[in-house]
């Protein structure tokens, strides 16, 4: 049986028509996704405020941790007249802030601190950089903790032989103490 030339080209047709509607169906599917979140965010910047959850999604914090913050003072979210807090532009910002800060290790204290002097457009980078070379500080002196640790831990582990017998250095050494 001999395919013929039209054969070959009515396939190679449906092929492509398949893959190009199967292309429609997913541009489709991905402009309806489309417009719902943009009808969202129509309604939420006519609303000008978020709930909990989107400030969550667009922050990246979970929902927990922005009422913590909320909790300490580090933000102040509006609340609706259900109880609900409604957060503006501005906490997003700050929460964004925060996690980024929280994320290079600075404190609760020092995210406050530092906070208070993003916030002040009259603010001396000085202050700025006192609070971050101390942070350094702080991490080089753990730094050292842990380069010591690291270095009594692999003492140990190379006088232990490591076998059967029921004499191990690393547990003499720990009950030593």
């Amino acid at each position: 049986m001999a395919i013929e030339t039209a054969d070959v080209v009515s396939v190679a047709s449906m092929i492509f028509l398949s893959k190009t509607l199967r292309l429609r169906y997913v541009l489709l599917v991905r402009l309806k996704a489309f417009k719902r979140s943009a009808s969202h965010l129509a309604i939420n910047q006519w609303r000008d405020t978020m709930n909990i959850g989107e400030v969550s999604a667009r922050s990246g914090l979970p929902t927990k941790t922005i009422r913590y913050y909320d909790e300490i003072g580090l933000v102040s979210p509006q609340r609706d007249t259900n109880g609900y807090r409604s957060f503006r532009e501005s906490e997003i910002q700050k929460l964004a802030f925060l996690s980024r800060s929280r994320a290079l290790g600075f404190t609760i204290d020092d995210c406050r601190n530092l906070l208070v002097l993003w916030e002040n457009n009259n603010r001396a980078s000085a202050d700025v950089k006192r609070i971050a070379l101390s942070h350094l500080d702080a991490i080089d002196q753990k730094v050292g903790e842990l380069v010591s640790m690291r270095r009594s831990l692999s003492d140990l582990i190379d006088m232990c032989v490591g076998d059967q017998r029921p004499d191990c250095p690393i547990l003499k050494d720990l009950a030593s103490s």
